[in-house]
């Protein structure tokens, strides 16, 4: 996918984020049934340091309080100022920290320490082309402490009717080079509203190409969230490395 196709469809939901921060925010309120089943993993040390990819309102930190993990410092970071300033109103205090910026241009030098424990939440669907993707899931593994965790979400939407049904045709979107996207890239709506968001569906096989490129080690990959529909594909990754 040419940069300029990924800058364009970075923009649609940098815009989308902007106008329906506030419906959004309200519907992400209650933590994901799939982190229930993350806590086996977690370390329980005072001293970890726990990142947040896409930390949106901040409901995840809300989990680890909820749940009494303890942490030395949590650092959100997202692209949305609006959906951070929920999460900052919340939750800020001298260990926790938010900051924004756009997740496209994350690499590993943006940050001053490694991590006990990385996460990204609703996050890789997100991410324009291939490419973009795996420098993304690699620069977050070069910041993972000996012994860290990076665990990240897939969004399986477009296994399922009712987010089948969302699907908007490119069309809407004149601007976009169709000729330049890749297989599992849609353009979904949103409570009926003009503003579209990209996503991209991610095959099995691409979850496993992007896992075998970072050199990180798998120790659990499972499906769960929904009632009877199991919506995101969990994969919890490993730095074998140790001190």
């Amino acid at each position: 996918m040419r940069q300029n196709t990924i800058k364009k469809l970075n923009q649609v939901n940098q815009n989308f984020y902007i106008h329906n921060a506030d419906s959004f925010s309200q519907t992400r309120q209650q933590a994901w049934q799939g982190w229930n089943d993350l806590q086996e993993y977690l370390p329980r040390n005072e001293m970890s340091k726990f990142l947040d990819i896409g930390c949106g309102n901040g409901r995840f930190l809300q989990f680890l309080n909820q749940k009494e993990i303890p942490y030395q410092s949590y650092s959100g970071i997202d692209t949305s100022k609006e959906l951070l300033s929920y999460a900052e109103k919340t939750y800020s205090n001298n260990k926790v920290h938010f900051y924004q910026q756009d997740l496209l241009e994350l690499n590993h030098q943006s940050f001053s320490k490694n991590f006990d424990v990385i996460v990204s939440f609703g996050v890789f669907h997100h991410i324009p082309g291939l490419e973009t993707r795996q420098r993304l899931l690699n620069n977050l593994a070069r910041i993972l402490n000996p012994e860290g965790l990076l665990i990240v979400s897939f969004w399986k939407f477009a296994e399922f009717t009712r987010f089948q049904k969302r699907t908007v045709n490119w069309s809407q979107l004149p601007e976009i080079d169709t000729s330049d996207l890749e297989e599992g890239d849609y353009l979904l709506n949103w409570q009926n509203s003009q503003w579209y968001r990209y996503c991209h569906f991610a095959s099995n096989q691409e979850i496993e190409q992007l896992i075998e490129a970072t050199d990180l080690t798998t120790i659990s990959d499972f499906r769960a969230d929904g009632t009877n529909q199991k919506l995101n594909q969990y994969v919890v990754l490993k730095n074998m490395i140790s001190t």
